[in-house]
């Protein structure tokens, strides 16, 4: 199970990563073609309401103003230049949600994360640390300098392995997907926005399927964009 390209590197990491990792994980997708009037459709079908129905919307933050490096780097440069990626500013972008009454919205406590969805929800919002982006490490301790996307690339493909380089698992990360899924069980809303990173959304949207939540299968969150997830309750 590997997104097609992670989200320090979005706007961030060069188009042949996926392209590697679809090649060799490519039993884990499933192509999904989005036709071009799903906003639409979001806007018409979804806002009907449908009942007892759970509503989840899910929004990755919007393009970070951080400039991408023209030179390598070493490991330590890498890690300062992925911690300083974190503490950035967002670009405004002109993005509406569909016309959903969303009850609440749950962010990343991350500062890209928490900026965007104070511009685009008009309900309260609540930090969450669960929805926190899959942290990114150097996968070894070099003075050889390496391409950013290099350092992304094999930064992710040892999260998948669970290499000790990185500081959170594969199976950690997907534990803490469906924390944050068991805590909506208690929620009382049901129309839930969730505002988080393009990495960690593939591993969260593929839990919710887990669960019951049909929605778009997606390779890659866009900045932005909105993507419903929902579930009929049982009669």
């Amino acid at each position: 199970m590997m997104p097609f390209i992670s989200d320090t590197v979005s706007n961030d990491e060069p188009f042949f990563t996926g392209q590697i990792v679809s090649i060799l994980f490519k039993h884990d997708f499933s192509p999904f073609p989005i036709h071009f009037i799903y906003p639409l459709y979001t806007t018409l079908i979804y806002n009907t309401g449908r009942g007892e129905s759970m509503r989840i919307g899910l929004v990755r933050h919007f393009r970070v103003n951080h400039e991408k490096p023209s030179f390598y780097m070493t490991s330590k440069q890498f890690k300062d230049w992925v911690r300083h990626y974190d503490e950035s500013e967002i670009f405004h972008m002109d993005k509406k949600v569909a016309e959903i009454d969303w009850d609440i919205c749950f962010s990343s406590d991350l500062p890209r994360a928490v900026h965007t969805a104070e511009k685009i929800a008009s309900c309260s919002i609540v930090e969450n640390p669960l929805l926190r982006e899959i942290p990114l490490a150097p996968f070894i301790k070099t003075k050889r300098k390496l391409p950013l996307a290099i350092w992304n690339l094999a930064g992710r493909l040892a999260w998948l392995f669970s290499h000790p380089s990185q500081p959170e698992s594969r199976k950690d990360t997907i534990k803490r997907a469906n924390e944050f899924i068991a805590s909506l069980a208690k929620e009382e809303q049901k129309n839930i926005l969730v505002v988080s990173h393009g990495f960690f959304l593939y591993v969260l949207a593929k839990e919710l399927e887990k669960h019951g939540y049909a929605g778009p299968r997606k390779r890659r969150f866009e900045n932005g964009e909105l993507y419903i997830y929902e579930k009929e309750h049982s009669p």
